[in-house]
Formats: structure tokens, sequence, C-alpha cells
């Protein structure tokens, strides 16, 4: 089965046949339609990581838990989406613009 990648939901990544990753798409939705690679950043299951600007804490009610890596940017094949988890708050989306933002000198 293949998903449709949609901005700001959380995803189970197929990386190895034995081994998954937790993403975050932030390419926009028409190009996520368009294409068959979607941007994502590296949601990283980490309660104890550090202070910095480039990580985003997920929220409670975030279908995930940890920190989004806003400096980990990947393209990802549509195949190798596995699992919709979801998607972030309004609010976690924000505070990811502003910290991709930052990231890219925008």
């Amino acid at each position: 089965m293949t998903l449709t990648p949609q901005r700001g939901h959380v995803y189970r990544i197929s990386v190895e046949p034995d081994a998954t990753l937790v993403g975050v798409v932030v390419s926009a939705d028409w190009l996520n339609a368009e294409q068959d690679t979607c941007i994502t950043l590296l949601v990283v299951a980490d309660k104890s990581a550090p202070s910095l600007p480039h990580w985003v804490r997920l929220r409670s009610g975030d279908p995930a838990f940890g920190h989004v890596v806003c400096r980990d940017v990947g393209m990802v094949h549509r195949d190798e989406l596995k699992e919709d988890l979801g998607p972030l708050s309004m609010e976690t989306m924000v505070e990811v613009g502003h910290a991709l933002k930052r990231v890219l000198g925008l």
C-alpha cells in the first residue's frame, strides 16, 4: 500500500527491511501529490535531548514523542512511508516552521 504524504503528518519510514525511522513531512501537499518523493524531518524519541534552536519538542497531543530535528532534512520516496501516525498540532508545526527558517537563514 502506497500512502500519499501530507504536510505535517508523522510517518513510520522504512529505511531497511528490518529498520524504521519516524519523520514528519514538511513539503507542500501540492508537491507531495505531484512527486514520488517528499521532504521530511527526522523525529527522535529522546526526551532528554538538549535545548537547541533547531530541535522542536513534541507536545502531548502530537502523534509521537521526542523532538523534530529541523536540520536533519531528507527526501523520502512515498513507497518508504509505511504508516501515517497522524498530524502534528498547529502549534508544533508553527515552531517547526520557525526552526526551519533559522536553520536555512530565511
